[in-house]
């Protein structure tokens, strides 16, 4: 039997569905969906409890055929067949990622000692291949991209908090690994409006000193964090530090609201964004922001048409059949194998 086993149901429809159509069993150890946007404190203790309702039903992992994970929980899955007293034939780690390079170093050990040559970490970009090879010291076998699947929906209405806000505005959204104190300096010396979506713990958000074309917004419902992105008149993304696959959801969400992107220039984003094209890639947002901000204001730029090529290149290299083909192609003839892994 092949199990998928996640903390919660947030994960992309599509990879329900095609672990369905392969005769999945599901394995969740919460039901609904949780917030990822929490302190380390908070992040611990939930992996904590996920690895103890993952202990408790260790009996049904016995024999299992491919395991699919989602989320940190992989590691304990992982330690549980080190220990012993799970078997599989492969397990694929859905959806890693790292974001902060101080934690390199641990998770180099950690799958030292607990990936086998049959285990496969899944990511959402190629340059994380590369970069996990050299960093985690990953081979190449063990590692799998994947696209991010994104599937286009309607614009969504405008409410009151739209309907509050300026009648054009740049946005810029997300928790992780994101800078926006460089944002707010560059529009602290501009009439430009800018509106800002983080969480309580964005550490570099204003709590006092505001600016008069500056809105800040904290911990919004997702359905209001969409509302922003699809009524906006472009989207900014500054990102911190280039590892791992920093911003890729917020891209391809305005991507599919047709919106032009101006992002931080990595080496993931510079898969997702045609520089000139389909958005624009700055080395420096600082310096390059205010003149990029001049063009758009002067018409020099012409938005619409990037934000139409935009959504054709989501289209075209994110949709959900890209992702479940490959995920298919990974799993069908390990689920037709009869042998099990064993420590």
């Amino acid at each position: 039997m092949n199990y998928f086993i996640s903390p919660t149901t947030g994960v992309p429809p599509v990879l329900i569905t095609t672990l369905r159509e392969l005769n999945f069993r599901f394995m969740l150890l919460q039901q609904g969906e949780r917030n990822p946007i929490k302190s380390k404190v908070g992040l611990g203790l939930d992996f904590i409890r996920d690895s103890w309702h993952l202990f408790r039903q260790r009996r049904a992992l016995q024999d299992a055929g491919v395991i699919v994970v989602n989320s940190y929980v992989a590691l304990s899955v992982l330690l549980l067949h080190r220990l012993g007293l799970i078997r599989y034939r492969k397990l694929i780690y859905f959806g890693f990622f790292l974001h902060a390079p101080r934690y390199f170093p641990l998770f180099r050990w950690l799958f030292r000692m607990l990936l086998t040559d049959q285990d496969i970490v899944q990511v959402f970009s190629q340059h994380e291949l590369n970069l996990y090879q050299q960093k985690l010291g990953l081979k190449k076998s063990q590692l799998l991209y994947a696209p991010l699947p994104y599937q286009p929906e309607q614009k969504p209405a405008a409410t009151l908090l739209t309907s509050r806000l300026p009648a054009e505005y740049f946005f810029a959204g997300g928790y992780t690994n994101r800078d926006y104190a460089a944002l707010i300096r560059v529009f602290a010396q501009r009439s430009e409006q800018l509106v800002i979506c983080g969480a309580s713990l964005n550490d570099d958000l204003p709590t006092g000193k505001t600016y008069g074309n500056i809105t800040v917004f904290r911990d919004l419902p997702r359905a209001e964090f969409k509302e922003l992105v699809a009524h906006a008149q472009a989207c900014l993304l500054p990102i911190k530090d280039d590892t791992g696959a920093a911003g890729q959801s917020f891209v391809l969400e305005a991507m599919a609201f047709q919106k032009v992107v101006i992002a931080t220039q990595t080496h993931v984003l510079t898969e997702l964004i045609e520089d000139h094209e389909t958005g624009f890639l700055l080395a420096d947002m600082e310096t390059e922001l205010p003149q990029l901000l001049r063009k758009l204001r002067t018409g020099q730029v012409d938005p619409a048409q990037m934000g139409r090529a935009a959504y054709r290149k989501l289209v075209r290299d994110y949709s959900e059949q890209a992702f479940a083909d490959v995920l298919e192609q990974t799993i069908r003839p390990y689920s037709e194998q009869q042998t099990y892994q064993q420590q």
